[in-house]
């Protein structure tokens, strides 16, 4: 909200960061972990734990937008 607000964003764009400032991890790490072997595991449980958490965020910023 301080982003969008400190740069005097609104209609559209403002709605489109401030959703995706809310939205869950990448699978970014996940597949680089993957990738150099580094205990991929971890970073898929930090992915899933992310997306169930964001859930509400998500939520809370539609319903303001």
């Amino acid at each position: 909200f301080l982003f969008v607000k400190l740069l005097g964003l609104s209609g559209t764009v403002a709605s489109a960061i401030l959703l995706l400032s809310v939205m869950p991890p990448a699978m970014n790490s996940y597949v680089l972990n993957e990738k150099f072997s580094k205990d991929p595991d971890n970073a898929a449980t930090a992915v899933l734990i992310g997306t169930v958490v964001s859930v509400i965020p998500i939520a809370l910023v539609l319903s303001v937008i």
